[in-house]
């Protein structure tokens, strides 16, 4: 039978474990939507860069306007706007699994001493799960 802090031990090695699986998942889901709009805005950008007046010239004939066309045609897409709030939201999600998780290796650390088990204090302090 473990004792409290044994237990609170593999409580906090369980979350951990949790937070970085999520984690995970979360950041294939964003690269997936990353990758999205990467392919929304190349089609702008294909569309935009070979546009031509009557004349054969080119409608967006320097950078800004390139740009800000793009700007305008990606703010103006329903799905950009979704994939952008979703990766935006996902970002956020990362951010307090990040703090989380940094605060878990914390409380593990001090759990760890308090048990007597040895660790290298510099292996794993802060992971980076981003």
């Amino acid at each position: 039978m473990y004792n409290a802090t044994e237990q609170e031990y593999l409580s906090i090695l369980d979350k951990i474990h949790r937070n970085n699986t999520e984690t995970k998942k979360l950041q294939r889901t964003a690269r997936k939507i990353r990758t999205k709009l990467q392919d929304l805005r190349a089609q702008y950008i294909i569309d935009i860069g070979t546009k031509k007046d009557d004349k054969g010239k080119p409608v967006y004939s320097n950078e800004h306007l390139r740009e800000a066309e793009l700007t305008n045609r990606l703010n103006n897409n329903s799905e950009y706007i979704k994939l952008r709030d979703e990766l935006w939201e996902i970002d956020e999600k990362l951010d307090v699994l990040y703090v989380e998780n940094n605060k878990l290796v914390d409380i593990k650390y001090m759990l760890m001493m308090k048990l007597g088990i040895p660790f290298d204090e510099g292996a794993e302090k802060y992971p980076d799960i981003h």
